[in-house]
C-alpha cells in the first residue's frame, strides 16, 4: 500500500478529522486550566537582596582592582549561603519551624557577573513563610560573612515584602492552559497522521479510488437518527417490508437513484442486464444495497428481478412456507422451471426468487451448464437482474461474476479493510469480472429531511 500522501490528501485528512482536532486541544486546555486552578499548591517566591560594597586596596578612589574583588567575592559569599553552616544557623533563627530539607530545597541563589547584587530567593506554599526565610537567610548570612571573612562589605539591600507578593510564580492556570491546548493539539495530529499513514479501513470516497483504483458508483447510509431502522435492510424479515422504500426521506432515495442512472450510465457503453452484487464479508450491507436498488429500478419502469443466490444460509424472504421448498437451487438441480420459483413483490415491476432448499454444492450448481442457462432465460424476461450472492469469504460469487455482466462491491465505511477489499477486487478481476464501482454504506454524514444527495 502507497503511503505517501501529497498536500491534497494532507488537507482531506485533516478536514475529516476536523472535529477531533478542535475537540482534543479543548479537553486538553480545560483539564490543564482545572488541574492548575484547584488541584495543585499555589508556590509564591520572596526575594532578599545582599549587596557586595566596594573593598578598598587603597585610599581614595575606588579602582578597577576594588571591583574585580568584590566580584571574585561573590562566588564565596554564594557557597557561603548555601553551606549547611547557615542552614543550620537559619533553622535555629526561625524556632525550627521548617526543616532542614525544607529550607535546602526552597532556597535558590543568584549571582550576576554584571553586578555586585546577591538575589536570595525562596519559595513556599505560603508567602509569610517564604518572606521569613528569605529575610532570615539574609540577616544570617550577612552576620556570618563578616565574622568568617573579617570584611564588613555586605549589606541587606531589599528585604522580602509579604504585602509584595500577590500572584503566585507557580502554577500558572493561563500559561498552562494554552501548553495544554497545544500538547492536545500536537498529540491529535500525531494521532490523525499515524491513523492516516496506518489507515487499514477504507473510510471514504477517496481511500476507494486511491486504493483499490475503481469509482464510486453510490453513497448510501446517509440516514436521519429516526431512520436508522433502515440500516439493517429494508427486508431483512419478509418481503412485504419492501414497500418502507416509499416512507423513506428524498434524500435517502436519491443516493439510490443516483446509484440507479450510474449503472445506466456504464450501460450505454456496454450491456448490463445481470449484476451481482458482492462484498469482502458479511454483514456490510450489499443485501440492503441489493433490495433498495432494485425497487428504485422498478420504480423507474424497468421489469427488474432480484435474486437470492446465497445458497449456503436461509432465505432473507419469505412469501409464504411453501416457497422454501422452490427457488433459484431447485432451478440449477432441475427439479424446477423459472415459471415455477419466480414470485410476484408488492412493487410494481419487481419480481423475486428465493434460493430455496440449501444445497451440499452450492459452487458446482452455480458453476453448472443450467446456470448459463437461467442466465439466458432471465436475460430475456427482463431489463435487469440483480444477484444478491455470499460475500466473498466464499467462491461462489466468484463464479457468478465470471457469468454476469457486471459486479457491484458494497463496502462498509470505517469497517471493511482496505488488504481485504484489495484482495477481494483482484479476485474478481482475476475471475474475469467487470467491475462497476464501488457502493459505500452507512456513511457516517447526516442530511436534513428535506435535502437532496448528490453523491
Amino acid at each position: 500500500m502507497n503511503n505517501v500522501m501529497n498536500i491534497r490528501e494532507i488537507i482531506y485528512i485533516l478536514k475529516k478529522q476536523i472535529r477531533l482536532l478542535i475537540l482534543v486541544p479543548i479537553i486538553f486546555a480545560v483539564v490543564g486550566f482545572l488541574i492548575s486552578s484547584f488541584l495543585i499548591s499555589s508556590i509564591y517566591e520572596a526575594k532578599s537582596e545582599l549587596l557586595v560594597n566596594q573593598t578598598n586596596t587603597s585610599e581614595g578612589a575606588i579602582g578597577s582592582t576594588d571591583v574585580d574583588m568584590n566580584l571574585s567575592l561573590l562566588d564565596t559569599y554564594r557557597a557561603i549561603i548555601e553551606s549547611a553552616r547557615v542552614r543550620e544557623l537559619v533553622y535555629e533563627a526561625l524556632d525550627k519551624k521548617f526543616s532542614k530539607e525544607a529550607l535546602e530545597n526552597s532556597l535558590e541563589i543568584e549571582t550576576h557577573s554584571q553586578n555586585q547584587i546577591i538575589s536570595i530567593k525562596v519559595r513556599e506554599s505560603d508567602p509569610k513563610s517564604a518572606s521569613q526565610i528569605a529575610n532570615t537567610y539574609a540577616e544570617v548570612s550577612q552576620e556570618e560573612i563578616i565574622e568568617l571573612m573579617n570584611l564588613e562589605n555586605v549589606k541587606v539591600m531589599t528585604v522580602a515584602d509579604v504585602e509584595a507578593i500577590q500572584e503566585p510564580v507557580y502554577p500558572k492556570p493561563l500559561i498552562n492552559t494554552f501548553v495544554a491546548f497545544f500538547i492536545g493539539l500536537l498529540l491529535a495530529i500525531i494521532y490523525v497522521a499515524l491513523s492516516a499513514y496506518f489507515n487499514t479501513k477504507l473510510l471514504s470516497d477517496y481511500d476507494v479510488k486511491k486504493y483499490l483504483n475503481l469509482p464510486v458508483i453510490g453513497n448510501v447510509g446517509m440516514l436521519t437518527k429516526d431512520e436508522s431502522r433502515f440500516r439493517s435492510g429494508l427486508y431483512a424479515n419478509n418481503m412485504t417490508e419492501l414497500s418502507n422504500f416509499s416512507n423513506l426521506n428524498q434524500a435517502v432515495k436519491e443516493a439510490f437513484r443516483l446509484l440507479r442512472i450510474n449503472i445506466y450510465f456504464q450501460e450505454s457503453t456496454k450491456k448490463i442486464k445481470t449484476i451481482l452484487v458482492t462484498s469482502s464479508e458479511k454483514a456490510e450491507g450489499k443485501t440492503t444495497i441489493t433490495g433498495n436498488l432494485a425497487i428504485a429500478i422498478a420504480n423507474d419502469n424497468k421489469k427488474t428481478l432480484i435474486i437470492n443466490a446465497d445458497l449456503r444460509k436461509p432465505d432473507w424472504f419469505k412469501l409464504d412456507e411453501k416457497d422454501e421448498s422452490k427457488g433459484l437451487s431447485t432451478y440449477l438441480s432441475g427439479h424446477s422451471n423459472l415459471d415455477m420459483i419466480i414470485k410476484d413483490s408488492s412493487i410494481p415491476n419487481l419480481y423475486m426468487i428465493s434460493n430455496g432448499p440449501l444445497p451440499p454444492n452450492p459452487t458446482e450448481l452455480l458453476s453448472s451448464p443450467r446456470m448459463d442457462e437461467f442466465l439466458r432465460e432471465v436475460e430475456e424476461r427482463f431489463d435487469i437482474v440483480l444477484f444478491d450472492s455470499t460475500p466473498m469469504i466464499f467462491s461462489d460469487p466468484l463464479v457468478i461474476a465470471s457469468k454476469v455482466d457486471g459486479s457491484i462491491f458494497v463496502s462498509e465505511v470505517n469497517k471493511t479493510k482496505v488488504s481485504t477489499a484489495q484482495k477481494a477486487i483482484n479476485q474478481l478481476k482475476m475471475a474475469d469480472a467487470t467491475v462497476l464501482g464501488v457502493v459505500l454504506n452507512n456513511k457516517e454524514e447526516k442530511v436534513k429531511e428535506d435535502d437532496y444527495y448528490y453523491g
